[in-house]
């Protein structure tokens, strides 16, 4: 991990802070899914107003985030992960969430969603914190 946080520039942050807290998501076999986003908020004050800006402050700082599948290592119920390569509409990854499956990305260049699932499955999410300098 620290070679690759070295190679795409992340060790030129001032910091780094990973909260005591992480996210647990559980996803019904129910055809839902999570639409294409990012997990950094990338907009300013002046696109989002006073309350919206105050509001999104925990997503501000995202900088990496880290996703643990927690689903049968030989997961086939689909739920794929979708990652969209930064200003390459048609370049894109498939992440299958089979269980042990360790996936991190910029949280604020890598715009992803999740593809519905034919089975109930778990992901243990953690958006670590920091500032990255110019």
């Amino acid at each position: 991990i620290p070679y690759l946080l070295d190679r795409f520039g992340y060790s030129a942050s001032s910091s780094f802070v990973v909260p005591r807290q992480c996210q647990l998501a559980r996803y019904l076999p129910d055809g839902s899914i999570y639409v294409r986003h990012l997990d950094r908020c990338t907009s300013t004050l002046a696109e989002m107003g006073l309350l919206g800006w105050m509001r999104s402050s925990d997503y501000r700082h995202r900088v990496v985030t880290a996703i643990l599948y927690m689903n049968s290592p030989k997961w086939e119920g689909g739920g794929n992960l979708r990652c969209f390569e930064e200003d390459n509409e048609e370049s894109l990854i498939d992440v299958i969430p089979a269980g042990g499956t360790l996936v991190l990305f910029d949280a604020s260049k890598i715009e992803h969603l999740v593809q519905p699932s034919s089975q109930e499955r778990y992901a243990l999410t953690l958006f670590i914190n920091g500032v990255l300098s110019p």
